[in-house]
């Protein structure tokens, strides 16, 4: 960040992003010794990483938008935060499939908050011409979330399968998911003390007023729109189908330890994909000097393409090397794509609805991404071979139509930009 650029509250809100992304992947590390423990298939393991925490988010964010709207967004975020992680704590003392579904539903209600209030924040403190580098320190923070989901929970249940310190009284799966949430509260005292700006900058209106005028200005675009939620949906199955899926993908594979497959997958992806979203941002910023709107749809729409040939790559290789390498150019290939539709998003919002249409794409898109992604992923595996042998090639079936979606609806976004001197904004 340029000097007397707030990075002290950019970075604040990274951490909360990292936070949040840890406690939804920590299931991916963790899918072999809580299917051991609680005896669940290929498919409930999918709605449990996808599927109940998207239900209630999608339903929740819609209404978290418009109090982003309306509220003092400090206080908005600082309650979600606390409330998904008291669904974390409920993790850990699951005692079988409907608790650890139920756990998930209170994660996705406590992080709808979290983007509705989150991107306007960045967009009301930054100039417009740093807007992608701020969304892309925000949005890598997803990428350190899973590292730290990965790398540390893995250090972590290597260490506690070898001997838990109390012999019998708690399982290692469940004490990692207990220790995870010190970083929560290290997350909520650093936004505290970062100073963020009222968020309530709008006049007061009725919540119906509020979401109707959402509404209706996703209809005036609806063909930016559409095309917009189908770049988003695709960039969120994408990466979080293989999030989700590849440390287990490649203790399958390659006769690795849970442990160690965590480590090796959060390994490669840390590096490669915080490189991602900072380039992808700067790409957003550099493009949007000549054109502005267009930007972030040819720079989403590049960066979709470019990591299908390397998760290809990753699903269908023979030795663990190169396996690594494909799962390393995804991960920076899909970091490049995650800022670019958030600021698509923003650049189309007026401030005055910012707060619910984030709300109401991020249900949307969502829903379909994270809801169905993971879960038909495991499904198609469980159809494919017994066992989960075909997790690779139900990967990449599932995976690669939809990359092709997200890449032929922001190249016809960005033409149908281009063809104009200007474009509707998404306003009340």
């Amino acid at each position: 960040m340029k000097p007397g650029m707030p990075a002290g509250l950019v970075l604040a809100l990274s951490l909360c992003n990292v936070v949040a992304t840890m406690d939804r992947n920590l299931f991916s590390l963790l899918l072999t010794p809580i299917k051991t423990s609680l005896g669940l298939g290929d498919t409930e393991l999918g709605l449990l990483q996808g599927t109940g925490f998207a239900l209630l988010y999608a339903l929740a964010v819609v209404p978290a938008g418009l109090l982003a709207d309306r509220l003092d967004r400090r206080r908005l975020l600082a309650a979600g935060l606390g409330l998904w992680s008291m669904g974390i704590l409920s993790y850990a003392l699951a005692p079988g499939f409907s608790a650890l579904f139920a756990a998930s539903l209170v994660v996705g209600l406590g992080q709808a908050v979290l983007q509705p209030c989150v991107l306007p924040i960045l967009v009301q403190s930054f100039p417009a011409r740093a807007h992608g580098r701020a969304i892309a320190v925000f949005t890598a923070g997803a990428v350190a979330g899973r590292a730290t989901a990965l790398i540390g929970g893995g250090a972590v249940l290597a260490a506690l399968s070898r001997g838990t310190p109390w012999p019998g009284a708690i399982e290692p799966w469940r004490l990692v998911i207990l220790l995870s949430l010190i970083l929560n509260a290290l997350a909520l005292a650093a936004f505290l003390a970062s100073r963020p700006p009222d968020g309530a900058r709008t006049a007061p209106t009725g919540a119906d007023r509020r979401h109707a005028a959402a509404l209706a200005a996703l209809r005036a675009t609806r063909p930016l729109a559409l095309r917009l939620f189908l770049q988003m949906s695709a960039t969120v199955l994408v990466l979080q189908s293989t999030v989700a899926w590849a440390p287990t993908l490649l203790h399958r594979r390659f006769d690795l330890a849970p442990a160690s497959a965590a480590l090796a997958a959060g390994g490669v992806m840390v590096l490669a994909g915080i490189c991602g979203h900072l380039a992808g941002g700067g790409l957003v910023d550099a493009a949007g000097a000549r054109r502005r709107r267009a930007a972030p749809f040819l720079v989403g729409a590049g960066a979709l393409a470019t990591g299908a040939p390397f998760l290809a790559l990753f699903a269908l290789a023979p030795g663990l090397p190169t396996a690594l390498l494909g799962l390393a150019g995804f991960a920076a290939a899909i970091g490049a794509a995650a800022p670019s539709s958030l600021a698509a998003l923003q650049d189309l919002a007026q401030p005055a609805v910012r707060g619910a249409v984030t709300g109401l794409m991020l249900a949307a898109a969502t829903l379909f991404g994270l809801g169905l992604g993971p879960f038909v992923v495991g499904l198609v595996s469980d159809g494919l071979a017994s066992g989960g042998g075909a997790l690779g090639p139900a990967l990449l079936v599932v995976v690669l139509p939809v990359v092709a979606l997200g890449v032929s609806s922001a190249l016809s976004a960005a033409t149908r930009l281009a063809s104009r001197t200007g474009a509707p904004a998404l306003r009340a």
